[in-house]
C-alpha cells in the first residue's frame, strides 16, 4: 500500500524536526527592522487618519461657528430694525395725539356750533310781540380750563397698563419698565359759555294784558325761524341750552309789576346761556 504524509516537511518525523531546528540555529535571531518599521508605517496611517478626521471636524466646526454667527448677526439686524420700527411708530403715534389735541384746542376757540350775534339780534329785533320792549341787552362770557378729551383718554390707558403691570408684578411676571411709561400730562383746553342776557318789560291795560304778552314774547322766542342766505332754515334757539326767567347764578326769577316813565309794566329778567361743548367719540 502507498502513504502519503500531508504534514510539512519540517514536521514529518523525528528527522524532519531536526533539519528544521538546525536550519533556525544557522539562521539566528530574527531581525526587529521589519518589525519596527511596521510599527513606524502604522502610527503613520493612525496619525494620518486622526489628522484628517481632526481637520476634517474642525472645517465642519468653523462652518458651522459661521453659520452661527451669521444667524446671530441677522437676528440682531432684524431686532434693531423691529425697534427702529417700533420708535418711528411711536413718535408718529405722539405726533397723531399732539395734532389731535391742538384740533380739539382749536375747535374750543372756533366752534363749529358758534353763535353769529348778528343774526341773533336780527332775529330778536323781528319777532318781538307787540307791546314787548328790551331795555337792557348783554352777552357775559365764561371761560374755564377743562382737560382735552384726548388727554383723558391717554391717562386712561396709561392707567390701564400700570395696573396689568401690578397684576403681572404680583404673579410674578416681569411687567414693563415704569420709567419708560411716564404718567401722561393733563393737557388742557378753554371751554367757553356765552350767555344772553336781556331785560324786557310789556305794557298792557291791566296786569293780566302785561303778563300775557311776556309769555308772548318767551313762545316767540322758542318757535321763531328763518331762511338764511343759503336757504337754511335758522331757528332763534340753535346753540341755546335753555331759556330761564331770572338769574341763573342766583337762582332768582327777577319779575316785577313796576312803573316805567309813568307807565305800568311788567319787568322780567330772561337768561339764553349757549350750549357746551360736548366730546365727540
Amino acid at each position: 500500500m502507498i502513504r502519503i504524509n500531508l504534514l510539512p516537511s519540517e514536521l514529518r518525523g523525528r528527522r524532519g524536526r531536526a533539519k528544521a531546528a538546525a536550519a533556525a540555529t544557522a539562521a539566528g535571531p530574527p531581525t526587529p527592522a521589519l518589525g519596527n518599521f511596521l510599527v513606524v508605517a502604522w502610527l503613520i496611517v493612525v496619525i494620518a487618519v486622526v489628522g484628517y478626521l481632526v481637520n476634517s471636524n474642525w472645517k465642519t466646526y468653523a462652518a458651522a461657528k459661521d453659520k452661527a454667527q451669521q444667524a446671530r448677526t441677522a437676528i440682531q439686524e432684524r431686532e434693531d430694525k423691529i425697534r427702529r420700527q417700533e420708535e418711528e411708530s411711536r413718535e408718529l403715534l405722539r405726533l397723531w395725539d399732539r395734532l389731535k389735541i391742538q384740533e380739539e384746542i382749536l375747535n374750543s376757540l372756533m366752534p363749529e356750533n358758534r353763535l353769529l350775534w348778528s343774526e341773533k339780534l336780527n332775529m330778536l329785533a323781528r319777532l318781538l310781540p307787540e307791546g314787548v320792549f328790551i331795555t337792557r341787552l348783554e352777552v357775559a362770557e365764561e371761560t374755564k380750563m377743562v382737560e382735552t378729551e384726548r388727554s383723558k383718554a391717554n391717562r386712561r390707558d396709561w392707567e390701564s397698563r400700570q395696573r396689568a403691570n401690578r397684576s403681572e408684578r404680583g404673579s410674578g411676571r416681569s411687567g414693563s419698565s415704569s420709567q419708560e411709561d411716564k404718567e401722561p400730562e393733563k393737557i388742557m383746553k378753554p371751554q367757553i359759555k356765552q350767555t344772553l342776557r336781556l331785560k324786557a318789560a310789556a305794557i298792557g291795560e291791566d296786569k293780566n294784558e302785561r303778563f300775557d304778552r311776556m309769555l308772548k314774547f318767551e313762545n316767540a322766542l322758542k318757535v321763531y325761524e328763518q331762511e338764511n342766505r343759503k336757504n337754511q332754515t335758522r331757528r332763534f334757539m340753535d346753540g341755546f341750552s335753555e331759556l330761564v326767567y331770572g338769574d341763573i347764578d342766583k337762582d332768582e326769577i327777577l319779575m316785577q309789576d313796576a312803573a316805567l316813565d309813568g307807565v305800568q309794566v311788567w319787568e322780567f329778567d330772561m337768561e339764553l346761556p349757549t350750549r357746551v361743548e360736548t366730546p365727540q367719540e
